[in-house]
């Protein structure tokens, strides 16, 4: 999942969600329950808005590609099904105000540049596309900016397709290499771009955009790595786990947006493939591949105390999609055995506490 500190719609006072210090305090995550996807897939990547928790695209490991979209309504607890434009896998995702993108892809006969839009406050879809058709890229939004970076469409990618959300206008820019397989981030005026690999050479590589100057400049993480995760609480955005050329990463780099500042952190496990999601100071990453196989772990990071705990999904997955809204964290879908058929339509619930 991709994350974003992207500007509120109504919010008058152009600020950024996460630009301010968490001032809510949890004292972690509980596993509250569990639902299923209409179909089993993976590689699917999931989204939220308003009150709504949105799981989207996927392939079942076969010849199958979906469409599928299932709306969680974390209020009420009803489920709604829709469809994006084009049935794919591998797409990223990004939440902006009170919209949820679904971007790129790969379809049966290659690539996708679509980007389905979906408003969580009507229920209405609308459709644009991106500069280049291009599958496993990386999304993030800030300000009023949401930016898609990085995949494969034959070559691997460095364009950024930037969407104005408040314009309607895109732009474009570019990564200072190309890659896929990389995780992105929104915090304050910054998106981030970290990690990936070209070739199957993992890169340690950190592009940043600043939304209101328009400049980038480039950081490296603590260690290169691809198939990581990236999320946000506060002032602090955090790509965690991976895999290099010959092992799995239980690093966790931090980066904090008001100092410039980097520290690293440790998993419990080392893991790559895995999903994260965060509510206030509560930050959980979940499932993944570890050294035997799938993993059921969830850490759970308590940003205020520094304190981690743990967790543990219904069954071990890989390649899972999570996201988060109101008090509920939802990680769905994933490869649950040794095969790529061995695919879950498994949903597990964590309620705040």
């Amino acid at each position: 999942m991709s994350t974003s500190s992207c500007k509120k719609d109504h919010d008058d006072n152009n600020k950024d969600d996460n630009q301010s210090p968490v001032t809510v305090t949890y004292t972690g995550a509980e596993y509250l329950g569990s639902y299923y996807l209409s179909v089993p897939r993976y590689l699917l990547c999931a989204g939220a808005a308003e009150n709504k928790v949105l799981f989207a695209g996927g392939t079942n490991g076969g010849s199958v590609n979906y469409n599928n979209v299932e709306i969680y309504n974390t209020s009420s607890g009803e489920w709604v099904n829709s469809q994006l434009s084009e049935a794919r896998y591998g797409l990223a995702s990004v939440s902006c105000g009170q919209k949820v993108l679904f971007a790129g892809g790969w379809v049966s006969s290659g690539f996708s540049k679509a980007v389905d839009i979906y408003n969580a406050k009507t229920g209405l879809w609308t459709i644009s596309e991106l500069s280049e058709a291009r599958g496993d890229l990386a999304a993030a939004a800030a300000g009023d900016k949401i930016a898609f970076g990085g995949g494969y469409g034959g070559v691997y990618s460095t364009t950024v397709d930037i969407y104005n959300s408040t314009t309607g206008l895109w732009t474009t820019a570019q990564l200072s290499e190309g890659r896929d397989y990389l995780a992105a981030a929104g915090v304050g005026s910054k998106i981030l771009f970290a990690g990936g690999s070209t070739a199957s050479t993992p890169t340690s590589t950190v592009d940043i955009y600043d939304v209101n100057t328009n400049l980038w400049t480039v950081a490296q993480l603590s260690s290169p790595r691809d198939f990581l995760t990236a999320t946000v609480s506060g002032s602090k955005v955090f790509f965690a786990g991976g895999a290099d050329n010959s092992s799995l990463s239980d690093v966790v780099d931090i980066y904090d947006v008001t100092t410039g500042v980097w520290s690293v952190a440790h998993l419990s496990e080392a893991r790559s493939r895995l999903a994260s999601a965060t509510i206030g100071n509560i930050v959980l990453f979940a499932g993944g591949y570890n050294n035997v196989g799938n993993s059921d772990v969830v850490d759970i990071y308590d940003v205020n105390t520094s304190v981690w705990s743990s967790a543990h999904l219904s069954e071990a997955r890989n390649l899972l999609a999570g996201a988060a809204i109101g008090d509920k964290f939802c990680f769905a879908g994933g490869l649950n055995g040794p095969n790529w058929t061995d695919v879950t339509n498994k949903i597990d619930v964590f309620k705040l506490k």
